[in-house]
């Protein structure tokens, strides 16, 4: 009996489990059916081939169009508050002041010592010693080197013993012409071959201090070019240059010739130094040198201490035009509108534009003439941006 019932059991569960997979199918066939009738009815509307490619496309652009309206309304909704608020032009601000304003005209020279001298040797001959180098420091009249004067001494002994001969034989005569023991023409024979013995020797101890080269000037050798053993002969053999002062000798133009003065002071720049020294002009001709039309000028530094040597580069900043006190105002201030300068004054916050007549400009300040008064506030960053009777905000 058991065995019977689950049997039935079992059949009846096969029974019913094969009516749920036919409710399943039936229910996806009817699915099926449906997404049918759809796209055949969509079909329908659309049309087929190019109705239905032309049909979607002109939807595609609705679309668009209605997002292209809404983007532009809400993007013109947010930006009319950003517009407003940008509207204000930010800009900084000066005062118009006076000061001293000049332009610089750079004139480039080597640094130089304030005294140097070539040793060239008066007399040729063997160099018999050399008491110096280059890098020493002299004093006037030390003895750089000697020449052989051997011939010389026999030609100073020869001049010496003549001298000596016609001296005595003068001072002989004169006390016989006095006596009346001999005319007075032998007298003045004595007298005539004294003379020009004296002169021989003389002339004959000149010579001989020649073969003793010394410095006419204290300072350090610069350079020397004999050795002993060689031929010094009359051309330079050394040079001495005193550098306890350090000068600049140069030429300017005629455009500048008249602008400088003996006692102005000058900035000399270095560049090897990266630094500026004062100078003052010591000679400014008003002649220009020969087989030139430039102008000699020389220009001694004020204190140049231990840094500065010479034979470095400097650049002389001439001041050619110059003003000790005039209205200025920052060159960036100065801008051009309609072919005219014109500066940006502030009433409050509300800009003005004023016509100026300008001066000296050294690309730093600009000299106003006429036009604005001392004390107004102007615009120096921002004025090409403000219009005029349209406020704007002051930032630091």
């Amino acid at each position: 009996m058991e065995n019977k019932g689950e049997e039935f059991r079992k059949e009846e569960f096969q029974e019913t489990q094969s009516e749920g997979f036919k409710d399943i199918e039936d229910i996806e066939n009817e699915v099926k059916e449906k997404n049918k009738n759809r796209m055949e009815e969509l079909d329908r509307k659309l049309g087929t081939g190019k109705q239905r490619k032309k049909r979607i496309a002109v939807i595609a652009v609705a679309v668009l169009f209605v997002l292209l309206i809404g983007y532009r309304i809400v993007t013109n909704f947010v930006l009319d508050g950003e517009e407003a608020a940008e509207q204000i032009v930010n800009v900084k601000t000066d005062v118009v002041k006076m000061g001293e304003i000049y332009l610089e005209s750079p004139v480039t020279a080597k640094i130089q010592a304030h005294e140097e001298v070539a040793i060239v040797p008066l007399v040729a001959g063997k160099v018999t010693s050399v008491n110096v180098k280059v890098g020493d420091y002299v004093t006037q009249g030390t003895v750089l080197f000697t020449i052989d004067d051997t011939q010389m001494q026999s030609s100073l002994v020869q001049a010496r013993e003549g001298y000596n001969l016609a001296k005595a034989t003068y001072e002989r005569m004169q006390v016989l012409y006095n006596e009346g023991v001999i005319s007075q023409q032998d007298f003045e024979s004595a007298r005539t071959q004294y003379i020009t013995a004296e002169q021989g020797y003389n002339t004959a101890m000149e010579s001989a201090a020649y073969y003793t080269v010394t410095t006419p000037i204290s300072g350090y050798v610069t350079s020397m070019s004999v050795t002993v053993g060689g031929v010094a002969g009359q051309q330079m053999a050394a040079s001495v240059a005193d550098d306890s002062k350090l000068v600049i000798k140069n030429t300017v133009s005629e455009s500048l010739a008249g602008k400088i003065n003996v006692g102005d002071k000058v900035d000399v720049y270095v560049s090897s130094l990266d630094k500026i020294f004062e100078g003052t002009v010591t000679t400014a001709s008003k002649i220009p040198s020969i087989g030139t039309v430039t102008y000699p000028i020389e220009i001694e530094l004020s204190d140049p201490g231990d840094e500065l040597m010479a034979g470095m580069f400097a650049e002389i900043r001439i001041k050619s035009e110059h003003m000790e006190s005039a209205l200025v105002v920052p060159s960036e201030s100065v801008i051009i509108k309609n072919g005219e300068s014109v500066v940006v004054t502030l009433d409050g916050t509300m800009p003005v534009f004023n016509k100026v007549v300008t001066g000296i400009d050294n690309g730093e300040y600009v000299e106003i003439i006429s036009g604005i008064k001392q004390g107004q506030t102007i615009v120096v960053s921002g004025q090409h941006y403000v219009v005029e009777g349209e406020e704007v905000r002051i930032v630091e």
